[in-house]
């Protein structure tokens, strides 16, 4: 770990950040560990030390929030095939992070808050995506019950504003479609299992 974080002290340092005081504090723990190489004290203190270091990285300042879905585990057979045998849980949704910085600009993970744009608890989301301008997000969302009687639940892409507002969906048809990926032209790709064709292994669409 002391190692790692002298790394880390040289990598920032050229990259301009004031390291003075993380330099002092590698001293310090060296000092530690020749007295008590085995030391949980020294251990915990030097990750602590890392942490604090590693969310002052300036490559994390373009970072304002992150967004992401909350849902249970699939748990399917193959790492590719959740859309028909995964243990699809209803409950989550689309949520977004926003993680505030002290006077130093390090991050304050423990002061982070998060604002649901999308409640999925009548279903399942997953995979939210923003487009280039972080205007649009799209994600794919399943409902517990199936829109159309006689059918099966089946996952389809819909498209909001960053907000949460202006909740439109995009796909339907007995079908799974989702993994929404923001093409350069304005377009969307995604998986979609309208093509009716199958793996050579196994038996996914």
């Amino acid at each position: 770990v002391l190692v790692q974080f002298g790394e880390m002290i040289d990598r920032l340092d050229l990259e301009g950040l004031d390291v003075t005081g993380e330099r002092t504090r590698l001293a310090e723990l060296r000092g530690m560990a020749e007295a008590d190489p085995a030391s949980e004290a020294l251990y915990l203190a030097a990750r602590l030390a890392k942490r604090r270091l590693f969310l002052r990285d300036p490559a994390l300042a373009p970072i304002g929030r992150i967004l992401f879905a909350k849902r249970h585990p699939f748990l399917e057979s193959h790492n590719y095939s959740e859309h028909l045998d995964g243990i699809l849980e209803p409950g989550g949704g689309v949520h977004v992070l926003s993680i505030p910085r002290d006077a130093e600009g390090r991050f304050r993970p423990e002061r982070a808050r998060i604002r649901r744009l999308f409640d999925g608890s009548e279903g399942i989301v997953r995979e939210p995506v923003a487009d280039f301008d972080a205007e649009t997000i799209y994600f794919a969302y399943r409902p517990e019950k199936p829109l159309v009687d006689g059918w099966a639940s089946y996952w389809h892409l819909y498209a909001m504003a960053a907000d949460g507002s202006n909740l439109r969906k995009l796909t339907g048809g007995p079908f799974h479609d989702f993994d929404a990926v923001c093409l350069p032209d304005g377009g969307l790709a995604f998986h979609s299992t309208r093509c009716k064709v199958r793996f050579l292994c196994w038996r996914p669409q």
